[in-house]
């Protein structure tokens, strides 16, 4: 079984991450039904009990059992051939039920009183237990240890159902007080005639697993053209992810594309606003290999060993970007944490790490810009001077001053 880590996996349907993808006019489940989106029903313990229906590979019994209502940890079976047969039980460890494709097809259409199946499986959470004993018929006597364990795994079953938890101990207690009273038993019907409907199934209780959504997202992006951009920043960063979208093409679909009229062709489209030198710089860094000569001599190689946002980096390494736009994109990510701290760095922080890090030239103010969405100013040139000269560095220009605005100021 493939386990899975529960923190932080399942997605409530209700979250806005995975709808960005859908097309306009189509429906939410219609949407996932068409990408083949598993959707899943959280178990709500004070609600739900899940009664399942699976095969058995064990012994075959000398005779059928009948259900036991009162337990409802008691197998039903009935012999068949072969070593298997079915079986009928509550499997009360299981936290997350995949809705059938007929369920999944009324659910996205209608919320018609039906009764919903789960199909093909769920996911559980194993509780641990000691045997203490036997009870008088044989049975297991379990003492469950409290439920720390954070892992879910994938449990196969031929289908399953939702009971409606306290109408079935509502009428459980009626029977055992019944029996307890020498009244005797008065049944109490099979689990199925507990089967909740489909409309008491609410919208909060629908679940999307994590890797599922990140699948449809690699399916949308590529067939736009896109590969899958891991990072939160994307739409208030546009040129990094667009930077990152062409070398991506460049790089590892080994397209023939020229990224700065890539760049430029999608800003547009998009509506997004770049000026002509951000594309060029966007442009550079997207090839794997470029020249770190041009516009003013050797700039000198990476230097990331003074950024703590680095760490060791594999988090932003691809086999189709440079070194360069690795740190470009560790940068917009720790910019994208301090930014939204109560006492965020002021614009020039961001420059003087693209300095130390070996960044030169106009790129920096063009990086700067394309992270923070904010120019440099000339109010910031006193301190980026003091900063070069901290560097041991020569002063050169990071970005241009309007000079038609310094003559208005009579600069």
């Amino acid at each position: 079984m493939k386990k899975r880590n529960a923190q932080d996996r399942m997605i409530p349907l209700t979250d806005a991450g995975w709808q960005k993808y859908k097309p306009e006019g189509v429906e939410g489940l219609e949407f996932l039904a068409q990408e083949n989106v598993p959707v899943y029903v959280q178990v709500s313990p004070a609600r739900h009990l899940v009664y399942c229906y699976l095969q058995a590979a064990l012994a075959l019994p000398s005779k059928a059992h009948e259900v036991d209502a009162v337990d409802h940890d008691t197998a039903v079976t009935g012999p068949l051939d072969a070593g298997t047969f079915p079986v009928k039980r509550f499997c009360n460890d299981v936290l997350y039920l995949q809705l059938s494709n007929d369920s999944y097809e009324q659910v996205a259409h209608s919320r018609r009183a039906v009764k919903p199946t789960f199909a093909g499986g769920g996911l559980s959470r194993r509780r641990v237990y000691t045997v203490t004993g036997r009870d008088k018929r044989g049975r297991e006597i379990r003492k469950y240890s409290e439920v720390r364990i954070h892992d879910l795994e994938r449990v196969e079953f031929d289908g399953a159902i939702l009971i409606d938890a306290p109408l079935w101990n509502e009428v459980l207690a009626y029977r055992r007080d019944q029996i307890l009273r020498g009244k005797g038993d008065p049944g109490m019907g099979p689990p199925e005639a507990f089967a909740v409907g489909l409309d008491q199934i609410l919208e909060a209780d629908l679940y999307l697993d994590a890797e599922d959504v990140e699948r449809l997202k690699a399916q949308i992006l590529e067939r736009e053209g896109h590969g899958n951009y891991p990072f939160g920043h994307k739409e208030r960063m546009p040129g990094i992810y667009l930077m990152f979208q062409a070398a991506w093409l460049l790089n590892e679909k080994r397209e023939a594309i020229d990224p700065k009229a890539w760049i430029a062709s999608e800003a547009k489209r998009q509506g997004l606003t770049l000026t002509d030198k951000e594309i060029r710089t966007a442009a550079k860094f997207s090839r794997l290999e470029f020249s770190r000569t041009k516009g003013g001599g050797k700039r000198g190689d990476l230097r990331t060993s003074d950024f703590v946002g680095w760490d060791d980096g594999a988090k932003y390494r691809f086999a189709f970007v440079s070194s360069w736009l690795s740190f470009v994109l560790a940068l917009a990510d720790w910019w994208d944490v301090q930014s939204g701290t109560q006492a965020p760095p002021p614009t020039v922080d961001l420059a003087k790490k693209l300095l130390r890090a070996n960044f030169a030239g106009h790129e920096v103010g063009h990086l700067t810009s394309m992270i923070s969405g904010n120019s440099l100013q000339e109010t910031d040139l006193p301190e980026l001077r003091s900063f070069f000269r901290i560097l041991r560095k020569p002063w050169r220009p990071v970005f241009e001053i309007d000079k038609r605005r310094r003559k208005s100021k009579g600069h």
